[in-house]
């Protein structure tokens, strides 16, 4: 086991770090005023990581320079792989603080606070099990200012990250676990029907061949699917090659020029390539419930967001049907095998027309 710690001054301000050195081998570690940092390899990926133990002060100004030191230390540092964790003394909206009137200067904190944020390009793990994680003994004041906030890259090696906030037992703040939950087995996924199909001229045909007669919907599910895969390759090898040719006519037309019919084909292979990044758009339009018209392209940053934020959504998901076997709150949340007694039961005395007629709307639509 091993560790590093920040002495306490005058009983307040104690920082130690814990770690098992056949998980972690800790290569280096940095300290100031109000953090002790961690650089290491996490032995079972091989990846260099940081990880950054916080005990934010409660002066405001303190916490300012808190917060730039931190982010000096983020941009000199090329690991892509960095947790911060631990009191930061401070909320992101007025929800997580209730008890507390900080006025004026509470909203400036939460400002200031986001702002570092979003400075440093980190975001939050999604939290299960409460919604603070500090209590005051004997009182109705409570906040969450323990979280624990990571790197964007984080989720690309633990996709299935969340804050577990666990039962506080002395301390008046909650312990807060970060882990990345197994995958569970809900069973086929749903069949998604994509827009983009109607368009596609093979579509049709397609259908009509498949789909003789009602019985044949499950067939037609699986052949859609074998389609789409098959489309979306194309889509992508289409994409590479018309710009692969756009590019080469761009350098020879800066080269040399070129000709009449080579202006054409340049114009031929434009028009090409937007009805391909059309099509791909319009896939992720619809995975991702974003209207392009009102929100911009997929390049934009809000873009990516939303795609980050819905794959941590479904993870959450995933996690608290995970957590199903604790009891959060006072429920206890059902097994799936549970669920699935539940489903089957809801539906075993429904019509069969009425469920092939409920099925074909819920992939076709009216």
């Amino acid at each position: 086991m091993g560790w590093k710690m920040i002495p306490t001054v005058n009983t307040v301000g104690g920082l130690l770090c814990l770690w098992s050195e056949a998980k972690l081998e800790v290569t280096d570690h940095f300290q100031g005023s109000g953090f002790l940092g961690l650089v290491g390899f996490w032995k079972e990926k091989w990846i260099q990581i940081v990880i950054v133990n916080i005990y934010a002060p409660c002066e405001s100004s303190q916490k300012r320079q808190l917060w730039g030191n931190l982010k000096e230390k983020r941009e000199r540092s090329k690991i892509k792989w960095c947790c911060l964790m631990g009191d930061f003394n401070s909320v992101r909206k007025t929800t997580e603080r209730v008890g507390v009137n900080g006025g004026n200067t509470g909203t400036i904190e939460i400002r200031d606070f986001n702002n570092f944020i979003s400075d440093l390009d980190i975001v939050e793990a999604p939290l299960i099990g409460r919604s603070f994680t500090w209590y005051k003994p004997n009182k109705r004041a409570k906040s969450r200012i323990d979280r624990i906030l990571v790197s964007r890259d984080w989720f690309d090696q633990w996709p299935r990250s969340i804050q577990l906030v666990l039962n506080r037992n002395i301390s008046d703040h909650c312990p807060i676990l970060l882990k990345n939950v197994e995958e569970v087995d809900w069973g086929p996924k749903p069949f998604r029907f994509l827009d983009c199909w109607l368009s596609d001229k093979d579509f049709r045909s397609l259908v009509e061949k498949t789909f003789v007669v009602k019985e044949k919907l499950k067939q037609l599910k699986i052949t859609l699917r074998e389609w789409n895969i098959q489309k979306s390759n194309d889509l992508q090898t289409q994409h590479n090659a018309v710009s692969g040719k756009i590019n080469d006519l761009d350098k020879k037309e800066e080269a040399v020029g070129l000709t009449s019919e080579e202006y054409l084909l340049k114009r031929e292979l434009q028009q090409k390539f937007w009805e391909v990044a059309t099509r791909n758009e319009s896939i992720l339009a619809q995975k991702y419930r974003v209207s392009w018209l009102k929100l911009g392209d997929r390049n934009s940053k809000f873009f990516h967001g939303m795609v980050n934020w819905r794959r941590k959504t479904r993870r959450m998901e995933e996690a608290m049907k995970r957590q199903c076997k604790v009891n959060l709150y006072g429920i206890v949340f059902p097994l799936k095998e549970e669920l699935d007694r539940q489903i089957l039961s809801r539906y075993e005395n429904l019509d069969s027309n009425y469920l092939l007629y409920s099925t074909f709307f819920l992939c076709f639509g009216s």
